[in-house]
């Protein structure tokens, strides 16, 4: 590795991970705010429900959700705008890992997955 000395005018990145654990992550799209709460809309059995989450950490293109959803659950990821409560859906799997920017953009939905992060 090659040390280069700091002169004025240089600029400098750091990542810090000081904060690193295990935690059920959602994409970020898949949040419906309201006022000062936050909603998902979860797919069970071809049907939609909306239900409150507590969020926790972000990183970019993902969320890590503290209170409200199981690992595992699915969540509706696009048209988020237009899904009602109680609605029937035909939904397609997306599941989401570490690198959101690697999962395919066509999908409808996503799993909860649990993820490290780091904040």
């Amino acid at each position: 590795m090659k040390m280069v000395p700091c002169v004025p005018g240089m600029f400098l990145n750091v990542s810090l991970a000081n904060d690193e654990r295990e935690a059920l992550v959602i994409p970020e799209e898949a949040l419906t705010p309201e006022a000062e709460r936050q909603y998902v809309f979860v797919v069970a059995d071809g049907k939609v429900s909306r239900r409150e989450v507590r969020i926790g950490g972000r990183r970019p293109g993902s969320v890590e959700v503290l209170a409200g959803l199981s690992a595992g659950e699915r969540v509706v990821v696009e048209g988020t705008q237009k899904v009602r409560d109680g609605a029937s859906v035909l939904a397609t799997e997306r599941t989401v890992d570490a690198a959101p920017e690697a999962v395919a953009s066509e999908s409808h939905e996503a799993s909860a997955s649990p993820a490290r992060i780091a904040q």
